[in-house]
């Protein structure tokens, strides 16, 4: 493992046994689609109600104002008036449309508070490819300060009958963003994408968990709270020499108390006594798209928004979607890229599970050469 991530590992440790997220309150485990629909419930419950807390309400009402609009290939900007009848908060959002004459897809980005949102070779990336993108400053609705106490922010001048956490908040911005382009109109919003960075990586992935509505759903360089094993302890060294931690869970609780539920801040402490692990809220995305990213050949993805590994890929249907994705990776000369290889080495059939066939690899397609300059991992 040290020199597929070219890093050296000084402290693994694993907190106990990971918990089954196909395992039902009878204690029988789910054997079908047709069952997975009412264990997404016990998934909320021991995930989402657990770590993040009890979830917002929709608002009573939602308006959009427009305060620029040169149209399309430029920056767009809107107010959105939301909240209860009795009162209400406003934020902002930017909507950069592509040239293209039609309704293009677009990605929701809660990171407005960052800087690498407004940089050009970004937003470029999306407008080349006839993607729209819609940015808003989730702190606008929720406080993001060290030390200034929990239920800070506009949001909690309205919804003040529970302790929110400021993650809770900033998801609800996401839907509310969401319902402000379909009123808008403009866009094709059958085809959405959420997605953040950091903090911003966890909310979008707690958003998408959420909102049904998101079609794909792309947390990036998450670290703890969302996407990163709560049970798992790493410490190494970088490639810039430099030893790390991996984030955990006692690490946000005593930091930035005011992200996650009180619940969580209590047991974080304990990982393996936590009812869930990262991979339920992944789980609660499905059977839309998830594309979790994170830096590579790091214990802490980069903070500057700079990734060391773009994304990783695992399609368990033999080499058949990875010839495809390499050719399409070469093209753009990408190489920060890892591809989880099924080996069965592991001893699992997973043959059928869920009506989905997940093909092993044979030695001969991996010794072919067609991973030959990527991270390859097995499973």
């Amino acid at each position: 493992m040290n020199e597929l991530f070219k890093i050296k590992i000084t402290e693994y440790k694993e907190y106990g046994e990971l918990p089954d997220p196909f395992l039902k309150p009878d204690g029988t485990r789910v054997r079908d689609k047709s069952e997975w629909k009412e264990q997404k419930k016990t998934l909320y419950k021991n995930c989402i109600e657990f770590c993040f807390g009890k979830q917002p309400p929709a608002p009573e009402f939602l308006e959009v104002e427009a305060t620029y609009k040169p149209g399309k290939g430029k920056a767009n900007s809107y107010i959105i008036h939301t909240g209860t009848k009795e009162n209400s908060l406003q934020f902002k959002i930017k909507l950069f449309l592509p040239k293209a004459d039609k309704k293009c897809p677009v990605v929701i980005d809660g990171d407005g508070c960052f800087e690498y949102a407004y940089d050009k070779e970004f937003l470029n990336a999306f407008l080349k490819n006839d993607i729209a993108f819609a940015l808003f400053d989730r702190t606008e609705i929720a406080h993001d300060v060290h030390g200034e106490g929990r239920c800070k922010g506009a949001f909690y001048e309205i919804y003040n009958d529970y302790n929110y956490g400021a993650f809770a908040a900033w998801a609800w911005g996401y839907s509310r963003v969401l319902d402000a382009l379909e009123q808008l109109n403009i866009v094709d919003t059958s085809l959405v994408a959420f997605t953040g960075h950091s903090r911003g990586g966890k909310t979008a992935m707690l958003a998408g968990a959420l909102d049904e509505r998101a079609t794909v759903v792309n947390p990036n360089a998450t670290c703890a709270g969302a996407c990163s094993c709560e049970r798992l302890l790493i410490k190494a060294i970088g490639e810039d020499g430099v030893e790390r931690l991996s984030e955990m869970g006692a690490d946000l609780a005593k930091t930035f108390p005011f992200w996650m539920s009180d619940e969580y801040n209590k047991a974080a402490k304990d990982p393996e006594r936590l009812p869930f692990d990262a991979h339920f809220l992944k789980a609660l995305v499905a059977p839309r798209v998830l594309l979790v990213t994170e830096a590579g050949s790091d214990t802490a993805p980069a903070r500057d928004g700079t990734p060391k590994k773009y994304f990783t890929l695992c399609f368990d249907d033999g080499i058949t979607q990875d010839e495809k994705i390499i050719d399409i990776l070469k093209k753009y000369n990408v190489d920060r890229c890892t591809f989880y290889v099924n080996t069965g080495l592991y001893g699992v059939d997973w043959s059928g599970a869920l009506g989905v066939s997940h093909l092993r690899y044979t030695e001969a397609e991996y010794m072919s050469g067609i991973y030959d300059g990527f991270e390859v991992g097995v499973h």
